[in-house]
Order: structure tokens, then sequence, then C-alpha cells
């Protein structure tokens, strides 16, 4: 059976959607691609959570999600997530998620709390800085927010809790290419984190989500997942019953 969301407007979340962890009991894609996820000093999964199970990430727990196209300076993509706080950072610019490149020379992100509570977002390129931006926004702990970044390859954009935040234009150009995968409290070079934090319902799209996406990926602040499908004829028989 296909796998859709839940709220989805105008049936267009599952296109180029390349990967969904719902981070119920692992950190595997839940969308139709069914890629792999490895999880690193085994990470916990229960509550709090925003849907169901989150995963919980410390300073030796941490996931990557495998399998994502390989992008680059130009390539246009979204990420979605809730992020849930429990304490700042002890150190500024603390990576709680990123785009891994294979080298430090590649394209890669940094998806970064400051010790301020404030989100921090770098997106690199051939050992240089293409857009930087810190959020408006101050977050709190033991709250969830809905985390959405998005670039189309001239601009990057943040979006907190369905509102715009903050935004940067690139600086630079180039073609250095990421190495296909997300880190989850792991820096872009497969390093671990150190953030003490819950991330739930993480999904990567390779194309910029459109403001009617975020907000049924927020929807309300209720939050959604994946379900699978169920085909007309079972749905048929399941209400006769």
């Amino acid at each position: 059976m296909a796998k859709v969301f839940q709220v989805d407007s105008g049936k267009t979340l599952t296109t180029n959607l390349q990967y969904y962890a719902k981070f119920d009991t692992d950190a595997n894609d839940f969308s139709d691609n069914n890629r792999t996820g490895t999880e690193f000093g085994t990470p916990t999964y229960g509550t709090p959570a925003k849907i169901n199970n989150a995963i919980g990430l410390d300073s030796t727990k941490s996931a990557r999600l495998n399998g994502i196209p390989t992008l680059n300076d130009n390539s246009s993509w979204s990420i979605s997530l809730w992020l849930y706080l429990n304490s700042y950072p002890s150190t500024d610019y603390t990576r709680f998620a990123s785009i891994q490149g294979p080298t430090t020379g590649q394209f890669s992100t940094a998806f970064c709390m400051r010790t301020s509570g404030k989100i921090y977002v770098q997106i690199n390129k051939t050992n240089q800085v293409s857009y930087q931006f810190t959020s408006s926004a101050t977050l709190s702990l033991s709250t969830w927010y809905h985390i959405v970044i998005l670039c189309d390859g001239t601009q990057a954009k943040l979006y907190i809790n369905n509102s715009f935040d903050s935004s940067a234009t690139k600086t630079i150009s180039g073609t250095a290419n990421s190495n296909g995968s997300i880190g989850i409290n792991r820096d872009e070079y497969e390093a671990q984190s150190q953030m003490n934090c819950r991330i739930d319902e993480c999904g990567f799209w390779n194309k910029v989500l459109t403001t009617t996406e975020i907000a049924d990926l927020y929807n309300n602040g209720n939050g959604q997942t994946m379900i699978e499908e169920i085909p007309n004829n079972r749905r048929r028989l399941l209400l006769s019953m």
C-alpha cells in the first residue's frame, strides 16, 4: 500500500519526498523509498513526542538518514522536523541536524542551536560559507517547535511554527556535492554532536516546500505523520462491516 500524509491539501507532499523518519521505533525511512537509517550510541524512542514516539538524543546518541540524492549549491531542497530542547547547548553553534558532505571541501549544511536559544543555519561549499543566518525567534526549553529549512539554490529560508522567521541569499557559487545523507545530532562531517534534545517526524524533499505544504505539516500545531493508504475497495469493505 502507498504511504501518504494524513493532511495534504494539494496531494503534493509525497512529490519529491526522499526520506521520512517517523522515529517511532527506529530511524528508517517510512516513505515508499524504503531507505534505511543508521543509529549511533543506541538512541531511545519514546515520549515526550509530537506524534507517537520521538528519538531521544544526547552527547552519545545520534542517527544518520541514508540514501538521499546528492546535492550541490544549486539544488532545491527542504527539511522539516519537530524539535524539543531538553537544555541549551553549552557550546555555541551545536548541530542538531545536518546535510553531510564527504570531505571538508564539499557541499554541506549545519543546522545549529546557539547558547542563546536561537537557531543558526549555515550552508557551505568548497571551504566557504555560501549562506548563513540566525533566527529571530528564541526557542524555549521543553517545548515542541516545527522547523522547516529550505533552499532554492539562490535563497535559504527558515520557518518556525508555520511562520517565516529569517533568510539569506547565496554569496558564492559552485558545484561541490554532498554525500547523500542527513545527520541527526551529527555534524556535516560525521562527528557526534552534543545536543540534548528530541526530534520527531523528519522529512526531506528535493524541492522547495510551498507555504501550503508547510502549513499542512504544521497542522495547526498538532503535527501529523505518514500512514499507509487504505485502498478504496478495502475502505468500502471496512465501512460495510
